[in-house]
């Protein structure tokens, strides 16, 4: 008999590098044109406005935060 390696899973070795996935959005055909077409001009706007598109977000929330767009 051969002995079987227990084989690691590539998320976790991914995520034991101090990493953690926290959004992932993708365009499906269970969105509508018109929705596709936002996510990609929204997409394009954070790059040119922050960046990045990760730090789009971030200035995004820092935004809506001081706005109270969540409230009280």
């Amino acid at each position: 008999m051969t002995d079987k390696k227990d084989k690691v899973s590539k998320d976790i070795t991914y995520n034991k590098k101090g990493r953690e996935p926290l959004f992932r959005v993708e365009i499906s055909t269970a969105d509508t044109t018109e929705a596709a077409e936002n996510m990609r001009q929204m997409k394009t706007d954070l790059i040119s406005k922050s960046g990045t598109a990760k730090q789009g977000v971030i200035d995004m929330y820092k935004f809506a935060k001081e706005n109270s767009y969540f409230g009280k």
